[in-house]
């Protein structure tokens, strides 16, 4: 995917709903959509289908949600023929930490790798007596060489 569409809604104040602009199709990066799923819900006991939406994964089953002023809301749906769709409020937004939602900032993050990340470096052996030869230094048997006092006063 090249691009989404910005959707921003003004709200009023914080509990009073607005109609919700939905999106035609699964048009977010996997970088904002993090664990929102894009799905088709069943129909309404009133016989209406509701459009295709992003859904998230709760204790209640898969809740509706939209990603609009660059956060994720929770949806309601109206069926009430004059109000019929779905409705947002700036006071439903969705709690982001631990909900495995993506936002616009998440971009920059690098994925993790498939392998976990290790405190060790890789270093090659040092060389010593046990792994090869190593250069020796020549011995003095020169008593002035020696760097020990021995005679200390």
């Amino acid at each position: 995917m090249t691009g989404y569409v910005i959707q921003s809604v003004e709200f009023p104040d914080e509990t009073t709903p607005k109609w919700a602009p939905l999106r035609k199709e699964d048009d977010l990066p996997s970088h904002i959509k993090g664990s929102a799923v894009w799905l088709q819900p069943a129909t309404k006991p009133s016989g209406v289908t509701p459009p295709p939406s992003y859904h998230m994964q709760t204790k209640e089953g898969m809740l509706p949600v939209t990603f609009l002023n660059d956060k994720w809301y929770w949806l309601d749906w109206s069926d009430d023929e004059r109000f019929r769709g779905y409705w947002v409020q700036a006071n439903l937004a969705v709690m982001m930490h631990g909900a495995g939602l993506g936002d616009v900032t998440d971009e920059a993050c690098t994925p993790q790798s498939k392998q976990p990340p290790t405190i060790f470096e890789t270093r090659t052996r040092a060389e010593s007596a046990s792994t090869g030869p190593a250069e020796r230094s020549p011995i003095s048997t020169s008593s002035s060489d020696e760097p020990v006092d021995t005679n200390p006063e």
